[in-house]
C-alpha cells in the first residue's frame, strides 16, 4: 500500500532501469565507479574512474580517478533521452542513488556538503589542496579525518568571503564572525 501511495505509475521495467534510456536511443550512459576514456589536463585520452558527477545544462560534469591516482574534471554533453532521463529521475540518473539539487542554506549545510565530498580524501591530496595556507607546515601531522574537516572548513570560508554563499545566507558573515 505504501508503495501504491509514493509511486502514481507501474515501473515499465522490470530490472530498474530508467525508462528512457531502456527504450530510447542512448546506448550507454554515465555510471558512477565505471571506467571512461575521459580528456587529460593535456588533451590526451585517458581511463578514468567516473567517482562523482552533477548535470549543468546539457552537459555531465563528473570527477575522474585516474589509474595514476591522480583526480580530473571532465565534461561530456547529454542526448536528449538522457537529459529527459535526469529531468525525470535526478537523485539515480548516475547510476546510484545520490540526491541531486540539494541547496545549502546554511555555513553548516554547506560544510556537511563538502565533508560529503571529500572525507575519505586520502591525506597527501588533502595536504596539496591545504599547501597554499601559511600553517600548511603544522597540518602536516593531522590525521586524514582531521584535515577533511580543516580542508571543508576553509571551504566554507572561502565561499562566504567570496560572496558565492552570499545569495543563499546572506547573513553568513555575521553567523561567522
Amino acid at each position: 500500500m505504501k508503495s501504491f501511495q509514493e509511486y502514481s505509475g507501474i515501473p515499465s521495467t522490470f530490472d530498474g532501469e530508467i525508462p528512457e534510456l531502456s527504450f530510447g536511443q542512448t546506448e550507454s550512459r554515465l555510471r558512477i565507479g565505471k571506467k571512461y576514456m575521459v580528456s587529460s589536463d593535456t588533451g590526451e585520452e585517458v581511463v578514468g574512474e567516473l567517482k562523482e558527477a552533477v548535470v549543468f545544462g546539457n552537459k555531465a560534469v563528473g570527477i575522474y580517478k585516474l589509474e595514476d591516482g591522480q583526480t580530473i574534471m571532465s565534461s561530456c554533453p547529454l542526448t536528449e533521452d538522457e537529459l529527459s532521463a535526469y529531468q525525470k529521475h535526478p537523485d539515480t540518473f548516475f547510476g546510484v542513488y545520490k540526491p541531486q539539487g540539494r541547496k545549502a542554506e546554511t555555513p553548516i549545510e554547506l560544510f556537511d556538503f563538502f565533508y560529503e565530498i571529500y572525507q575519505k580524501t586520502p591525506k597527501e591530496k588533502l595536504l596539496e589542496f591545504l599547501k597554499d595556507h601559511s600553517d600548511s607546515h603544522k597540518l602536516q601531522d593531522e590525521s586524514q579525518e582531521e584535515l577533511s574537516i580543516i580542508f571543508c572548513e576553509r571551504m566554507v570560508y572561502s565561499a562566504i568571503e567570496n560572496g558565492s554563499f552570499a545569495n543563499l545566507y546572506p547573513k553568513a558573515h555575521e553567523t561567522i564572525s
